[in-house]
């Protein structure tokens, strides 16, 4: 268990880039690992409120409200904002101010999102399977309670809609890998546990804990796609257009439930 600023650097397999290996060809998957995506504002406005939560105390080492009265097209409120971009930190707007503010208030009401919110915050592991390097990064891990804990800002935390984004962003993977990677560091972790917030009022909150059904959905995604990871690492340039035109190879048959739904297959 370790905490350290190069954890990004490190190249190893993540549950993020892992996740990849399911959605796009091999060729894509690789370079997304290799060169990282694109930050965009909801992934910038989930790193604003992981930090404020789980990490005030360093909060503004990293992030900078901009001021109520700036006007980014003067030519002072250009200055002012190429002398906070050359800081380093990451620039934010009023908007994102309230939002952060509103996400953190809510999340001090619920008694049970602060209990599960105690704890190690943004603990890194490594470890290495098949030769293979891997590393990850818990929200907030509790050794002594044995449960590591995920935030989540969603759309929708009512648990019905939360489970269909489990599926959907493969969460269940991710709560199989961390415990799994927590374990074999040496912790006993059993629970894992989602808090989860929406991100327009009035900010309700659910908590979803990972039954050991959903740890083996969750070990089953990994599986597959560790699979398609070293498969990918064997054919790097690996795309779709490999067959000639015409053959069978072209044909990708649907999915089982969408000939259920449409077809009445599978009844």
């Amino acid at each position: 268990m370790t905490t350290r600023p190069d954890y990004y650097s490190i190249k190893a397999l993540s549950n993020s880039s892992l996740k990849n290996f399911s959605e796009y060809s091999p060729k894509k998957a690789l370079y997304l690992m290799q060169n990282g995506i694109k930050e965009t504002k909801a992934l910038i406005e989930g790193r604003m409120v992981h930090k404020a939560v789980l990490e005030p105390e360093t909060f503004f080492d990293e992030f900078h409200f901009l001021p109520e009265d700036f006007n980014g097209l003067t030519k002072a409120g250009k200055e002012q904002k190429k002398e906070l971009e050359a800081s380093g930190k990451m620039i934010l707007t009023q908007d994102q101010k309230t939002l952060c503010d509103n996400i953190c208030s809510r999340l001090l009401e619920s008694k049970t999102a602060q209990k599960l919110l105690k704890g190690l915050p943004e603990v890194e592991f490594f470890g290495e399977r098949d030769g293979i390097k891997l590393k990850s990064k818990v929200d907030l891990i509790n050794p002594q309670q044995g449960f590591i804990c995920d935030l989540k800002t969603t759309q929708n935390v009512a648990p019905e809609a939360f489970i269909k984004e489990c599926e959907k962003r493969q969460y269940f993977q991710q709560a199989w890998f961390y415990r799994y990677m927590a374990n074999q560091s040496g912790h006993n972790i059993k629970n894992f546990y989602f808090v989860n917030i929406e991100k327009e009022p009035p900010f309700s909150v659910s908590i979803v804990q990972v039954s050991e059904t959903q740890f083996e959905i969750g070990q089953q995604m990994f599986e597959h796609n560790f699979a398609l990871y070293k498969y990918a690492l064997k054919n790097e340039n690996r795309d779709f257009d490999q067959p000639q035109l015409g053959s069978k190879s072209f044909i990708y048959e649907s999915p089982e439930w969408m000939e259920k739904k449409y077809l009445g297959n599978g009844e």
